[in-house]
């Protein structure tokens, strides 16, 4: 928020602002909290917003990769605070970890956080064996991929990893967080 009140300026290597980002971010995010209300509320079955700047990079109090807000984590939030919901799953999907998104969550048992990306690659995290912290054991599931891993990998670990895991969690709501620059052609 600071930044673009002077104007802008470099969060970190990857992450800069100008004087309408912050602002641009908080109506994403605002976006996403409005789709969360209607779905929750019944008025639609579900819901897909197309919000920029991404988010799964964003830390708790700083942006990162581009993220400035963790959209998705604000989102299972309020639907948590503001509709009573005990568990929520996000399942994020991109060729870099959502580190910001699993940090948010690592000490949560309310929250399963589910990725798959490429690894080793930025941000350096998402190894298999993070799986949340003692009291929230086995709510961070990561299935990090080889590079170029194609559709079957994706489909396995859907299918053999996080429906099962889905199943047993019993989320009351489920939140997609789709990185699309895991597509082959993208530079």
């Amino acid at each position: 928020q600071l930044l673009s009140e002077r104007g802008g300026g470099r969060i970190d290597a990857d992450t800069y602002t100008n004087a309408d980002s912050y602002q641009a971010a908080l109506l994403a995010a605002g976006g996403l909290l409005n789709l969360t209300d209607m779905v929750i509320n019944g008025q639609v079955d579900n819901g897909f917003a197309l919000i920029r700047p991404p988010g799964h990079h964003a830390l708790e109090h700083r942006g990162m990769g581009f993220c400035l807000l963790a959209n998705a984590a604000i989102a299972a939030r309020w639907a948590q605070d503001h509709h009573g919901l005990d568990r929520v799953l996000i399942i994020d999907f991109d060729v870099h970890h959502g580190n910001g998104t699993q940090d948010i969550f690592y000490h949560d048992p309310s929250v399963l956080f589910f990725s798959t990306h490429q690894f080793p690659y930025y941000p350096g995290t998402g190894d298999a064996d993070e799986l949340g912290s003692e009291v929230a054991y086995g709510t961070t599931v990561n299935v990090p991929f080889p590079a170029y891993v194609g559709d079957e990998g994706y489909l396995n670990a859907f299918q053999r990893v996080l429906e099962p895991v889905a199943r047993g969690f019993q989320p009351q709501l489920i939140i997609l967080s789709a990185g699309f620059d895991a597509h082959w052609l993208d530079p």
